[in-house]
Order: C-alpha cells, then sequence, then structure tokens
C-alpha cells in the first residue's frame, strides 16, 4: 500500500508590477500634471497645456495647484466612483470600507473635506457654490450661475451663501440642466487671446452659450454652427469616464483641446464675429462666472 501525496499548495502569483505614472509638463505655466496609465504620451501634441487635461478636471487650469506628493493612489482609482454620502454607505467593501467612511467623517467634522450641501468658495476663481456630490478625490460644486464644477477639497475653502445663492445652488438639477451646467464648466474657448466660457455676451450686450442642451438632455448642440449636434451619452451623469469623454468632444470643436477639430476654425470665427474688442489681457468672459473646470 502506498499513503497518498499529500497535495502541495500551489505557490501565489507574483503581484502585478505598477504602471510607471506617466507626467506631462503645461508650456504655459510648467507645472506637471499626473496622466493615466493607458495614456500613450507619444501622441500628446507637442505643445501641452493644462487646460487638456481631461482626464482630471480638477487640474485642468494653470491656476490649480500642482499635485501633492501624498496624494495616494487609491484616491486616483476612486474618482470615477461619484458617490455621494448616501450612496456609499450602501456600496459593498466590509470593514475596510466601514474605516474609510469613519475616517471621511472625522476629517469632514475637522473641515478637511466637504460633504454634500456644504456651501464653499472656490479657490481658484471669484465663484462660489454648493457640494452637491462627491467622489475620494473629487467635490462636484454646483456654482450660483447654474456651472457644474469639479474641485478636490483643498481647492475649496468654506463659505455661507446668501439664501438666495443657497437655493439657486442647491435646486436638484434635471438631466438637461445637469448636463448644460457640466457643459458651462468645462467650455473655456480660446479666442483672439481670450478665454471666452460657454455662457458669454456678445458686443451688443445680449447673452449667449457657445452650447446648448435640449430639454430632453440628449443632444447637444453649438449654437454657432447650428448644423452641429452631439449625442449625449445615456450614463454621461452616472459614469464620470463617459461625461469626461464627451465632453473632450465639445472642447475639441472649440479650439479648448488639441487635436482640434476640422470644425474647429469656422467656429472660433463665428465667436469672434460676436465678441466685443478686445480690452485686457486674456481674461476669461463668462457672463459672471469665473470658475473652469
Amino acid at each position: 500500500h502506498y499513503a497518498a501525496a499529500t497535495p502541495r499548495p500551489r505557490p501565489r502569483p507574483p503581484p502585478r508590477p505598477r504602471p510607471e505614472q506617466k507626467w506631462a509638463q503645461c508650456d504655459r505655466c510648467a507645472k506637471w500634471r499626473r496622466l493615466p496609465a493607458s495614456v500613450k504620451v507619444e501622441l500628446l501634441p507637442e505643445r501641452w497645456f493644462c487646460e487638456m487635461n481631461v482626464w482630471d478636471p480638477a487640474r485642468a487650469s494653470c491656476e490649480a495647484p500642482s499635485p501633492a506628493s501624498d496624494e495616494s493612489e487609491e484616491d486616483e482609482e476612486h474618482d470615477d466612483k461619484e458617490w455621494t454620502v448616501s450612496e456609499r454607505s450602501k456600496a459593498p467593501g466590509g470593514r475596510k470600507r466601514k474605516k474609510g467612511l469613519a475616517a471621511a467623517a472625522a476629517a469632514s467634522a475637522a473641515g478637511q473635506i466637504f460633504a454634500v450641501g456644504a456651501q464653499v468658495d472656490l479657490l481658484d476663481s471669484k465663484d462660489r457654490g454648493v457640494v452637491t456630490r462627491t467622489s475620494r478625490a473629487y467635490r462636484e460644486v454646483t456654482t450660483t450661475t447654474s456651472a457644474v464644477v469639479i474641485r478636490y477639497s483643498r481647492e475649496l475653502k468654506a463659505t455661507t451663501l446668501t439664501a438666495d445663492e443657497a437655493a439657486r445652488c442647491s435646486r436638484e438639477l434635471s438631466l438637461p440642466q445637469w448636463i448644460q451646467g457640466r457643459v458651462d464648466g468645462a467650455i473655456i474657448a480660446p479666442c483672439g487671446g481670450r478665454k471666452v466660457a460657454n455662457r458669454f455676451t456678445a458686443a451688443d450686450g445680449s447673452e449667449h452659450r457657445q452650447f446648448e442642451c435640449s430639454d430632453d438632455g440628449r443632444v447637444v448642440r453649438c449654437t454657432l454652427l447650428s448644423d452641429i449636434t452631439w449625442t449625449v451619452p445615456s450614463r454621461a451623469r452616472a459614469d464620470s469616464k463617459i461625461c469626461r469623454a464627451f465632453l473632450l468632444k465639445l472642447m475639441q470643436h472649440c479650439g479648448q483641446y488639441t487635436p482640434r477639430s476640422a470644425r474647429a476654425p469656422e467656429h472660433l470665427a463665428a465667436l469672434a464675429r460676436l465678441l466685443p474688442p478686445a480690452t485686457g489681457g486674456g481674461a476669461t468672459d463668462a457672463a459672471d462666472r469665473g470658475a473652469t473646470d
């Protein structure tokens, strides 16, 4: 008789090597910006600027600070899970998730982060608003001008809004209103040495938008070239990656991001015809909105 051989435990596979962190440097402000591992750096344009950083909306302007050395990769992994506080409590994850929520609550109490409903000033602009959604790294802020912008907590400052301002920011946005707000918060077209936001004032004093969302929230059209429209992805509000990819198409159309679309020169020419003569050095014409996304 022979004794059955004791099965040997299978060796664990070696841990996957972490991909090397990729970076891009702005040719205007010289700040470095993190890039996702999936980005092919060799395909980026020769001249690269902060507003081209569609993967990190909170750092898509030269005014945004350089990434801190202590920002964890875990935050980056969860940027696209835009859970509110109530939604997080339902999420799976076991003990680690509960500890994370407890730490977040303690940090909120210490004033280090901003929960849904917090009233805030945007440190990189004159705008202010209310936090309407949160992720582990970002805060979505609905501003007093109905723009919807994305910021890190450290780029916000606690404030007290007037009753009228708070009412405008805290109201529940329908899908069309939210899509329009995201577009208003993202678009900054470079035109004749100026940065022109989606909402702008024409030379005759009338108010305009470069891009408008349809009443049903399914289509965004270019108001300057009436034959150009884009279908809004069905999951744009639920998935921030999908939303960013959609906004990128608009940014390429208005010349904000390279490679520009084939119709970008027409768009910018039409925009220039509407604008008043330039009087300053590159200030953002934003219809009272100073925030960028």
